[in-house]
């Protein structure tokens, strides 16, 4: 039966979808799993927030009716070819098709200046998990600092600084007696609601550390987190990464990405950044991080 209300209705959303930049591309589920709860269940998820002191931690998953905001990784549905993907892996204890393959990727991906050139010394190491492969790193790098000796008064000795430490990054960090600090943007600081890049690094207090002699000699890297998780996911413009950068080369000090969001950074340099108009994500990508030393991803 015809409707003329509508008709006008879906016409009119036709229109306003057109207009949207982003689409969601059609697709159909492979596989869902229910929780046992209930939007509805509200009072039950009070008592267990005051059960568990508002401690995200040890709030029943199971409980959660929506989308789960603390487990952001690697707990999106896979689409059917993922799944089959399975089935094909090489499980080879070592150099395992895969491990080339990644290897290759990486190349292919942040750019040229990261292959390994060395046959003697790889520069990919493959962790499953980002805060095993920030474990990794702040142990590794604690060895060979021999960190945990040294102090300058009460405090650790060496400062990693970065535009903002991920929460277990930092504690990685500390764990192995460094100090992480945060040099948040002063747009971020000022929860200024119009800037773009919320997640840039401060270079005034950057600059500051790196030019005083005695605080520079504390410093074995600076630290990029792209986006900044910590505070709140927010972006970091590619030209606020090639300052960070230039002072870095400048002051003889590495510098490092926690490449975590690197693609979702990409995309809003390419939507926002003048550098980056008319490129590609690929693009982007290469040139965020061409002027690094090193990077670290979850």
């Amino acid at each position: 039966m015809y409707n003329p209300a509508m008709t006008s209705f879906l016409d009119d959303w036709t229109a306003e979808f057109a207009k949207a930049k982003s689409r969601p591309r059609p697709y159909r589920n492979a596989a869902v799993s229910f929780r046992p709860t209930s939007i509805d269940d509200r009072e039950q998820r009070r008592v267990m927030l005051e059960q568990t002191g508002l401690n995200v931690f040890k709030f029943p998953a199971a409980m959660i009716p929506g989308c789960d905001l603390l487990t952001d990784s690697g707990t999106t549905t896979m689409t059917m070819r993922q799944w089959s993907q399975l089935l094909l892996g090489d499980e080879s204890y070592g150099s395992n098709e895969g491990y080339f393959e990644f290897k290759q990727q990486v190349v292919e991906t942040f750019g040229p200046q990261w292959e390994n050139r060395n046959s003697d010394q790889e520069n990919v190491f493959i962790f499953h998990q980002g805060r095993a492969a920030e474990s990794g790193l702040f142990t590794s790098m604690a060895g060979i600092l021999g960190a945990p000796g040294k102090r300058a008064g009460k405090e650790p000795f060496y400062i990693i600084p970065s535009n903002g430490h991920f929460d277990t990054t930092q504690a990685n960090i500390e764990a192995n007696s460094f100090e992480a600090r945060n040099l948040f943007s002063p747009e971020l600081r000022a929860k200024n609601d119009t800037a773009l890049f919320k997640g840039n690094m401060d270079l005034d207090q950057l600059r500051a550390l790196l030019d005083d002699p005695k605080t520079k000699q504390r410093i074995p890297f600076v630290y990029m987190t792209i986006t900044n998780n910590t505070g709140g996911g927010q972006p970091a413009s590619i030209a606020n990464i090639r300052k960070t950068a230039e002072l870095c080369h400048a002051h003889d000090v590495p510098f490092l990405f926690d490449a975590c969001r690197f693609a979702e950074n990409a995309w809003f340099n390419q939507q926002h950044e003048p550098l980056c108009k008319g490129k590609s994500i690929a693009e982007v990508v290469r040139l965020m991080f061409e002027p690094g030393t090193g990077s670290m991803s979850a």
